[in-house]
């Protein structure tokens, strides 16, 4: 989170509004470049050494990260130095967050994991509520009722990545289930899509900085929208070619989104708030994703019951991520809205 928060407030800092979108591509190209590299190289280590090893093979390059962080980064930059943290906003907020996580891993396993999501949200009206009122709030709840471009940029994030965040997920379970694959191997499959986001995704940010990246951002959904929706055709005897196309277009569909719409959150704010918009668009990737596994849980309970996702209940496996998939269409169909509302006339 320390990390999420602050690099793109900084690069948003030293960067000039006509070159913010190509800083923007290239750290987005950077992400999806290690996100890459996970599912194939994680799929080699399960494979040959055990999972244990995802985990030491990364101290090697979060030292080098530490590193170049420690010795390369120089200067410094603080809109906000002689502003009072928020401390009371923060704990309710870190609280509300953390009790809606925990509740939504525990909805298969547990009683009392609806009640733990109320509260949750529960904790977020209230917190928002509370910042409304304080003269200098961790999430300046006005921003977003005066910011229409601000405000609406954040609800397509959010939207955009619950709506996309799970087909990973389903794909792997997919393609291990009803294709009999390895993990090695459905991870070299996996590695497609964000492959052409790490490539296409410096393109996409230079791009905004000629043309509206609001309308950019827009388009990118509606190539999002229609993956998703061919995604709901799919059946046992759909090809690996179709698999691999419909990973290629969700690729090309999420750069030409992220980095134009993290170039429009950007420049809709004044310096001040760099640090804010940051990790609220953070935050909505965060929630985003939070939003897709539980449908999925949410789809999976109701398909599955008590049963185990196996070969052996491959076809209801196929029928609950199709019905997924149709879910998910018509959340990018909302998140298409809200990229359009903000696009200025």
């Amino acid at each position: 989170s320390l990390v999420a928060s602050t690099s793109i407030a900084i690069l948003t800092s030293v960067f000039p509004s006509s070159q913010r979108g190509k800083a923007m591509g290239v750290v987005v190209g950077c992400v999806y470049a290690g996100l890459s590299a996970g599912p194939g190289i994680g799929g080699v280590l399960v494979t040959h050494l055990g999972w244990r090893w995802v985990f030491i093979a990364v101290i090697p390059f979060q030292l080098a990260a530490f590193y170049l962080t420690v010795f390369k980064l120089k200067g410094e930059w603080k809109e906000s130095e002689n502003q009072k943290f928020d401390w009371i906003g923060s704990l309710i907020y870190m609280a509300s967050l953390f009790v809606l996580i925990i509740g939504a891993s525990k909805l298969k396993t547990s009683d009392y994991g609806i009640f733990l999501m109320i509260l949750g949200v529960a904790g977020l009206v209230f917190f928002a509520v509370i910042e409304s009122k304080i003269e200098f709030p961790v999430l300046d709840v006005k921003l977003l009722k005066t910011n229409k471009v601000f405000a609406f940029s954040n609800l397509a994030t959010m939207i955009n990545y619950a709506a996309s965040f799970g087909i990973t997920f389903l794909f792997s379970l997919y393609l291990q289930t009803n294709k009999a694959m390895s993990p090695q191997q459905a991870g070299f499959i996996l590695i497609i899509q964000p492959f052409i986001q790490a490539v296409l995704s410096p393109v996409a940010g230079r791009l905004s900085d000629r043309f509206s990246p609001s309308k950019m951002a827009t388009s990118g959904m509606a190539v999002c929208f229609v993956s998703l929706f061919s995604c709901g055709f799919i059946n046992s005897e759909t090809s690996l070619v179709v698999i691999c196309f419909i990973l290629i277009s969700m690729g090309f569909g999420f750069a030409v989104f992220s980095s134009p719409n993290m170039n429009t959150v950007m420049g809709s704010v004044e310096p001040v708030y760099y640090g804010t918009a940051s990790s609220l668009i953070a935050t909505m990737r965060t929630i985003g994703m939070l939003v897709s596994m539980t449908l999925i849980t949410f789809i999976f309970s109701f398909f599955f019951g008590d049963r185990e996702v196996s070969p052996e209940t491959s076809e209801l496996f196929v029928e609950s991520m199709r019905f997924s998939f149709f879910l998910f269409s018509g959340l990018s169909v909302a998140g298409i809205f809200c990229s359009a509302f903000r696009i200025e006339k």
